[in-house]
C-alpha cells in the first residue's frame, strides 16, 4: 500500500463495564481510572480488588488477607485446611469476560485456581470451571472443573465437549514447554478469557488450555473466586484483578443513541431508559422503542427492568420486523403487572401467546403444537420482583428461544412453523391503556460467532504454502530473505463470500517491520492476489486502523478515527470521531490485539481492542461492486515479516435492503 502525509490527531476513550458487576470500591476505581488511567490496549478492563480492603469479596475468616497491596491466601502447620475454601467475589455473575490478575505462590508447595462460571455451594464452598495453579507440576494453566468433572483440558491442550458431553482432546504445545514460560515462585501475569460456549486460559501472554463446552453441565454464567486448596501449608498471593465484560453494551446509560422510538414516550434519567405514557398522553397503538443497530439472530439478549407504576404493559421484542413507524411484529418475551403475563412469549401482530410461564412449546413446520409443563406457572411468578429490579434474559439460537426471569427459566420455544422467524430487530414495548412508567438498564448481547479456523491445519484456506503455515496454534504468515513476496500476497477463507457480517480474530506481529491487513468484501485475482476492502495492520503507526481499498484507484478509504460517507458519486465527506495518535495507544503492535469488523449493508466499522477505529458508510460505484466476496490476509511485500492470526471467528448477518434502492 502507498504511503501518505498525515497529521496528528488525539481521541476519547471508550470504556464499558455493566455497573451491576462492580462493588462500591470497584465503582470508585473506575471513577479514578477513567480520570487518570493510562489508555492502551488493556482498556476496558476495571479493578475488582482495591488493593487495601477485601470489600467486596468473602472468605473464611482467618484465610484472606490484604498485606503490601495484595490478596493474600494462607493455611498453616497450626491451622491446616481440611476442605478446599474460597475467597469469592459478591460484584456478579459474569457470563461473558476478560479475567487478569497476577499471582505469587510464597511457599515451597501451593495449590490453587480461579474459579470462573461458578456457583457456591455453601458457605465458602464452589463449584465449577477452575483454571489451575499449583507448585505440582502439570497443574498450572489446565482447565479443572471443582467437584464436577475433574480435569477438563490439561495444560497445552484444547478440549471439545459435545451435546452429549464427548471430549474430543488436541494438543498444540507441549505442556513441559509451556511451564519454560512461567515460575509460580514469581509474580505471573493470568488471563481467563470466557465467551460463549469457550474458555480459554493464558499465561504470560501463552496459551495454556482452552475448553470449548456444550456439554449439559456446561454453565454460561457464575461466581469469581480465589481457592485455597486443602494440604500441606501455603501462601498465595494475588494482585492486579481487572475484570472486563465481552457483553456489548445496546445503552450508554446518558442517551437513546443507537435506539429510535417516539420520543413523547421515551427518554433517558438517572441513567435508565423510561418508557412512559400519561393520561394526556394515550396510545392508539402499542408504540415501540427499536434498536436500530442489526438484526441478531443467535444470540443471548440481557437487560434489567422496574415498573414504577401500579399497571403496566411491556415485553422486548426479538427476531422481529418493524413494520411502519414505530410498530413492530413478532416474538415478544412479556412484561407486566398482571401476574399471569411476565414471562410468558407472545407473537406481537401475529400468532398471540405462544408459551404460558413454565411451559415448553414445540411447533412443527405445519404449525401444530406440543406442549410440555416443566413448571407450575404460579411458582414461578414467586421469582419475579413486581416492586423491585428484574434481571431478563433472552436467548435465541436457530429454532429455539428461552427465557429467564432473575436467573429462573419461564418458558422454551422451539418454533418450525412457517411463521417462524430466524432473525430480526430488538425492540422494548409501551402498550396502549391506562397511564405506565417502566424502566430499563443494563441492556447487552452477544452473539454466536462461527470458527473459521481450526487451529491445527490449513484446512479451508488457500495461500502460497512457502509463506503461510500453522504453527503453535496460529495462523502464520512469514516472509524471509531467501522468500520475500514479490507483491501483496494472501491467504483466502474458502467458506463462502460473506456480505453482511462480523469478523473476530487475534493479530501480533513477531518481527521488528510488518505489513498486513484482512480482506473484506474483495474480488480474488490471479492466484493469490485481491482487490477490495482492507482493514489494515502494520508496524507503521499511521496503518493500522485504517481503511484501505487494494486495486481500486481509492487506495485511504478512511484513516483512524474518521467517519466517512461516500456518497453515489464518488464524492467523500470525513468527520474526526477520535484523534488517531491516541487512539494508537490502545494498540501494541508485538502483543495479542483484538480486531473485530463489522460489514452491513453500505457500512463498514472496524474496531481494536474493543475501541472503534473507523466508520465509513460507502454508496459509491466502487463499493456496488464489492458488496459481498472473499476474506483474506495480506503478506506485503518488503523486508521480512512475520505475523498470527489465531481465535478467526465469524458471524454471518441478514443482509440489509440497499439503502438506494
Amino acid at each position: 500500500m502507498r504511503h501518505y502525509e498525515h497529521s496528528a490527531t488525539r481521541a476519547p476513550r471508550e470504556r464499558w463495564l455493566p455497573a451491576r458487576l462492580l462493588t462500591p470500591i470497584a465503582l470508585a476505581c473506575l471513577v479514578l481510572a477513567g480520570m487518570t488511567g493510562h489508555a492502551g490496549a488493556n482498556d476496558g478492563f476495571e479493578p475488582i480488588f482495591d488493593g487495601e480492603t477485601l470489600d467486596g469479596w468473602t472468605g473464611e475468616e482467618g484465610r484472606w488477607r490484604v498485606e503490601d497491596g495484595h490478596i493474600i491466601g494462607e493455611s498453616t502447620e497450626e491451622d491446616p485446611l481440611d476442605e478446599n475454601t474460597f475467597l469469592i467475589w459478591e460484584g456478579g455473575e459474569p457470563s461473558d469476560f476478560e479475567l487478569k490478575f497476577r499471582f505469587r505462590i510464597d511457599s515451597e508447595w501451593g495449590n490453587s485456581g480461579i474459579q470462573v462460571r461458578s456457583e457456591r455451594l455453601h458457605d465458602h464452598v464452589v463449584r465449577g470451571y477452575q483454571p489451575d495453579i499449583a507448585t505440582d507440576d502439570p497443574i498450572t494453566g489446565m482447565s479443572y472443573e471443582e467437584r464436577g468433572r475433574g480435569l477438563l483440558a490439561p495444560r497445552g491442550s484444547k478440549a471439545v465437549i459435545d451435546e452429549d458431553g464427548e471430549t474430543e482432546t488436541h494438543t498444540f504445545a507441549s505442556a513441559d514447554d509451556l511451564a519454560e514460560l512461567f515460575d509460580p515462585h514469581e509474580w505471573t501475569d493470568y488471563h481467563v478469557i470466557a465467551e460463549g460456549n469457550r474458555i480459554t486460559t493464558k499465561i504470560n501472554g501463552h496459551v495454556m488450555s482452552e475448553i470449548v463446552d456444550d456439554a449439559p453441565e456446561a454453565r454460561e454464567e457464575g461466581i469469581i473466586a480465589f481457592q485455597l486448596h486443602s494440604g500441606q501449608p501455603m501462601t498465595i498471593r494475588f494482585d492486579d484483578v481487572q475484570l472486563k465484560s465481552l457483553r456489548r453494551p445496546l445503552f450508554d446509560g446518558e442517551t437513546l443513541d443507537g435506539w429510535d422510538g417516539d420520543p413523547e414516550f421515551w427518554r433517558v434519567e438517572d441513567g435508565h431508559i423510561i418508557g412512559e405514557t400519561t393520561e394526556e398522553g394515550q396510545l392508539e397503538h402499542n408504540t415501540f422503542l427499536i434498536w436500530d443497530e442489526g438484526e441478531p439472530s443467535d444470540f443471548d439478549l440481557q437487560f434489567r427492568y422496574r415498573i414504577d407504576t401500579e399497571w403496566a404493559n411491556s415485553g422486548v421484542q426479538v427476531r422481529s420486523e418493524r413494520v411502519e413507524g414505530y410498530r413492530v411484529a413478532g416474538y415478544q418475551p412479556d412484561i407486566a403487572t398482571d401476574d399471569w403475563i411476565t414471562g410468558i412469549l407472545f407473537e406481537e401482530m401475529g400468532r398471540g401467546v405462544l408459551n404460558r410461564r413454565g411451559q415448553s412449546v414445540t411447533i412443527d413446520r405445519d404449525g401444530e403444537q406440543t406442549v410440555e409443563e416443566f413448571a407450575d406457572e404460579d411458582e414461578l411468578f414467586e421469582h419475579i420482583h413486581m416492586d423491585d429490579w428484574n434481571h431478563y434474559r433472552v436467548k435465541a439460537r436457530g429454532n429455539r428461544i428461552v427465557t429467564e426471569i432473575n436467573g429462573v427459566k419461564m418458558h422454551e420455544l422451539i418454533d418450525d412453523a412457517p411463521e417462524a422467524r430466524r432473525s430480526g430487530v430488538i425492540a422494548f414495548q409501551l402498550h396502549t391503556g391506562p397511564a405506565m412508567r417502566i424502566r430499563l438498564d443494563d441492556i447487552t448481547l452477544r452473539e454466536k460467532f462461527t470458527s473459521i479456523f481450526d487451529g491445527e491445519s490449513l484446512e479451508g484456506w488457500d495461500g502460497e504454502p512457502d509463506l503461510w503455515r500453522v504453527e503453535d496454534g496460529h495462523l502464520v504468515g512469514e516472509t524471509t530473505e531467501e522468500t520475500p513476496a514479490e507483491e501483496d500476497t494472501y491467504v483466502f477463507w474458502e467458506g463462502g463470500e460473506p456480505e453482511d457480517f462480523e469478523m473476530k480474530f487475534r493479530y501480533r506481529i513477531d518481527s521488528d517491520w510488518a505489513n498486513s491487513g484482512v480482506q473484506i468484501r474483495s474480488e480474488r485475482i490471479g492466484d493469490y492476489g485481491a482487490r477490495g476492502y482492507q482493514p489494515d495492520i502494520a508496524t507503521d503507526d499511521w496503518i493500522t486502523g485504517i481503511l484501505y481499498e487494494v486495486a481500486t484507484g481509492r487506495d485511504v478509504v478512511a484513516r483512524r478515527g474518521e467517519r466517512v460517507l461516500i456518497d453515489s458519486e464518488g464524492e467523500r465527506e470525513a468527520e474526526r470521531f477520535a484523534e488517531e495518535d491516541e487512539l494508537l495507544e490502545y494498540i501494541d503492535h508485538h502483543a495479542w490485539n483484538d480486531y473485530h469488523v463489522i460489514a452491513r449493508g453500505n457500512r463498514v466499522i472496524t474496531r481494536i481492542n474493543g475501541v472503534k477505529m473507523h466508520e465509513v458508510i460507502d454508496d459509491s460505484p466502487e463499493a456496488r461492486e464489492l458488496r459481498s466476496g472473499v476474506l483474506g490476509f495480506q503478506l506485503h511485500p518488503g523486508d521480512p515479516m512475520l505475523i498470527r492470526f489465531s481465535d478467526i471467528r465469524l458471524k454471518e448477518l441478514p443482509p440489509l435492503r440497499d439503502p438506494a434502492e
